[in-house]
């Protein structure tokens, strides 16, 4: 089942970006993220507007989640959650990054945080340890397939995929590759028992239920 549900608007700076405005697309190198991390990198910053929306499609409240944040970056999302209640496990192949979100939730106690390649070691984590798989502008970087199997492997029962995504038909001055195209979120949205949508400025959400 398919369910499309509206929500408001939310600022528009979707991508990871360095500080000269060149997307870090290569997720096979850790190298030019770090260089990017160490420069100052910028991505979409996570708002309660943001985590008020998933918590109200999830159709249950953040504290207690156990969450898997992959590519965390420097675990701003990792933060907002977990000053909410939540269990929160980040993984980068980034190691400034994973520096940093360590930092920045150094007085959040169930946080965690792992250098990892999300293209390659998801299956290195717990199975069935997680409420909440969370891909937040990181899936158009991966390899779909591979990461959404990994992913699904992951969750606990009853636990849900969340997706959140900028629209590659939206994106300008070559940076379509930032998000998925419709067919990507086509192929998304099947071989699953609910698929719940909803928007978030020009992003895309969806909550993946095996």
């Amino acid at each position: 089942m398919t369910r499309i549900a509206s929500g408001p608007a939310a600022a528009t700076a979707p991508g990871r970006t360095d500080n000269e405005g060149n997307s870090m697309e290569d997720l096979s190198d850790p190298s030019p993220w770090d260089a990017g991390y160490r420069d100052g990198a910028r991505y979409r910053t996570v708002t309660d507007e943001e985590v008020d929306l998933l918590a109200q499609h999830l159709g249950r409240p953040i504290a207690g989640l156990t969450v898997l944040d992959v590519c965390c970056g420097t675990g701003e999302l990792a933060a907002a959650l977990g000053e909410r209640g939540a269990t929160v496990t980040g993984v980068d192949f980034a190691q400034t990054a994973i520096t940093a979100a360590r930092e920045r939730c150094a007085h959040l106690p169930d946080a965690a945080f792992r250098e990892l390649d999300a293209n390659r070691a998801l299956d290195e984590l717990p199975a069935h340890g997680f409420d909440v798989v969370a891909f937040r502008l990181a899936l158009a970087f991966l390899d779909q397939q591979e990461a959404l199997a990994a992913a699904r492997r992951r969750l606990a029962p009853h636990g849900v995929i969340a997706v959140t995504t900028p629209l590659a038909e939206r994106q300008t001055d070559g940076r379509h590759h930032i998000g998925l195209d419709h067919a990507a979120l086509q192929q998304l949205r099947t071989g699953w028992s609910e698929v719940t949508e909803y928007p978030l400025g020009s992003l895309q959400c969806l909550l993946l239920r095996p």
